[in-house]
């Protein structure tokens, strides 16, 4: 069961995504936001459900997972400049059991720290003379220009309207940020694990993995949805929500949250067996 993980250099240069945008003029002033897409060959055990993408940056010590659902490639953002990651994928079949690791695979994301620019400065003007009659002297040393009052540092926080589910219930992942952008709108990246599985358990509303808070607002909402036709076995799957950090904001303490989702329980399927001429008996079948 276990899987196969591959970056190919071409494919690395095909997807890593250096987002520059209108600051490109000015690469000193910016720090580049890194991605890479993975790919791995596809288990061949036939019940495999899904896959998992552990990374961190040592060898073999994997502190962060992304579920990749039953795809066999996914993109892993947020990426520092000039770090090297290694990578390894695991496969979980129908009964929830997890593969060992697969191959491990590295991959430092090119770049360097950004380095500030200096304040600009403005030097006087030396002073034309006086006129023959003698009179004021007029400085002529500009005023310096008044500078705009940066906002403060944003503070990200993550809280939850619910912590257990139950069929036919639904959970909000309230993203918060501590200072309001009137301009811009902030994306906020997540990493979601625990036992639960995406598009198995639950869905998730927006794009998974992201939530943007609009210009103007203080918050956005993801709403967690449990699947009604998913397993049926009374089980109680967890599911977590961990805050990225990113270079435009702080994450604060409260950076994580989970949710219990409990399974459905399967009704007992119920028969008449015939005992005799004059009498029925009702027995429960065991399925």
């Amino acid at each position: 069961m276990k899987p196969l993980l591959y970056i190919q250099p071409p494919r690395i240069e095909l997807f890593r995504q250096i987002a520059l945008g209108l600051f490109a003029l000015v690469p000193s002033l910016v720090s580049a936001s890194q991605s890479v897409t993975l790919g791995w060959d596809p288990s061949p055990d036939p019940t495999v459900a899904g896959y998992r993408v552990h990374f961190g940056t040592s060898p073999g010590f994997y502190t962060e997972t992304i579920e990749a659902g039953n795809s066999t490639e996914t993109s892993v953002p947020n990426l520092v400049d000039g770090n090297t990651y290694f990578f390894s994928v695991t496969a979980y079949n129908t009964s929830y059991v997890e593969s060992a690791f697969s191959n491990e695979v590295s991959y430092t994301a090119p770049g360097t720290a950004p380095s500030q620019a200096p304040a600009p400065s403005f030097t006087p003007l030396p002073l034309a003379g006086r006129m023959s009659r003698p009179g004021p002297v007029v400085d002529m040393t500009p005023s310096p220009l008044p500078l705009a009052t940066p906002l403060p540092r944003s503070v990200i926080s993550v809280s939850v309207s619910r912590n257990k589910l139950t069929p036919g219930k639904s959970a909000i992942w309230k993203v918060r940020n501590s200072v309001v952008n009137p301009n811009a709108a902030t994306t906020v990246p997540y990493v979601i694990g625990g036992t639960a599985i995406l598009g198995m358990h639950y869905n998730v509303s927006g794009i998974p993995g992201q939530v943007t808070i609009p210009a103007g607002a203080s918050s956005a909402s993801v709403t967690v949805t449990p699947i009604a036709s998913g397993p049926s076995n009374g089980r109680t799957m967890i599911l977590k929500l961990t805050l990225q950090q990113s270079d435009a904001y702080k994450v604060s303490g409260a950076d994580k949250t989970s949710i219990s989702i409990v399974e459905p329980r399967r009704p007992p399927n119920l028969s008449l067996r015939r005992a005799s001429d004059r009498e029925w008996n009702l027995r429960q079948l065991v399925p």
